[in-house]
């Protein structure tokens, strides 16, 4: 009986190693043949340009306030997709917490057309909806006239649906998050995050800026990476040392490019 437990054990451990250098593999070899269709190491600007007391989040007010930067490249938004519309509506919480007028995305895209990138925080895709949502994307960019779709990233942390999209030709990003204290816990996340790279081929993650540190590069050091809530120049600059920070999302205005 002894035996046969260690001899299981013994064929656990080399399919787990199969696995695992497998899974690494193909993660890698998918890295080294990744493009993205946007500059290196651009400050994008999060929600506008906005104080929430005069000028709010996710307005035209905000982004004309933005516009007025050279050194912004791209700008993040947060929509839900509203069905009745077949449209998106351009918020962070839906109903909007500030009791603003509806802003669709496609009179975002109409009026700045490829002035910048734009982030898209897709707020409520799932796999109920991820269909609908394809076909509504497409039909925003063309009611707003807006022919130049690498310039779009789709945001989400709902894998399968998102790959769905991926699948569809939209860039995606894949908002990533690890448990950081149990080592299997995080052991298992990590081989899944890699495993839906592969298989779904999204364009790259999304990670807080707190959290794109030494453990994330232990794992991802060769991940594009979308990093958000850059609030000063300490963040900044430690973001700005990583060689796979393509994109650097400001809460403020940064005087370098």
């Amino acid at each position: 009986m002894l035996k046969l437990i260690i001899r299981i054990g013994l064929i656990c451990t080399v399919v787990l190693f199969i696995l695992h250098f497998t899974i690494n593999y193909l993660f890698a070899h998918k890295l080294n043949n990744q493009q993205l269709h946007i500059e290196f190491g651009r400050s994008w600007i999060h929600r506008g340009l906005y104080d929430n007391k005069i000028v709010y989040e996710n307005t035209i007010a905000a982004l004309d306030s933005a516009s007025q930067y050279s050194t912004i490249h791209g700008i993040e938004l947060d929509i839900f997709y509203i069905d009745s519309l077949y449209d998106f509506v351009v918020t962070h919480d839906m109903p909007n917490k500030f009791g603003l007028p509806i802003l669709k995305l496609s009179d975002v895209l109409q009026r700045y057309q490829g002035k910048w990138n734009y982030w898209l925080d897709l707020k409520n895709l799932t796999d109920d909806n991820k269909i609908d949502i394809n076909k509504a994307m497409k039909q925003c960019c063309e009611k707003a006239n807006f022919a130049n779709l690498n310039l779009l990233y789709i945001e989400s942390g709902e894998a399968d649906a998102l790959g769905y999209l991926a699948s569809k030709k939209w860039n995606t990003l894949y908002w990533i998050q690890f448990n950081r204290t149990e080592a299997w816990r995080q052991y298992l996340k990590v081989m899944k995050i890699k495993t839906d790279f592969i298989y779904y081929n999204y364009s790259a993650a999304s990670i807080g800026e707190t959290f794109f540190d030494e453990v994330y590069q232990d794992y991802f050091h060769q991940m594009p990476s979308f990093v958000f809530h850059i609030y000063d120049s300490a963040s900044y600059n430690r973001v700005h040392s990583h060689a796979n920070a393509n994109v650097y999302l400001m809460d403020y205005i940064p005087n370098s490019k």
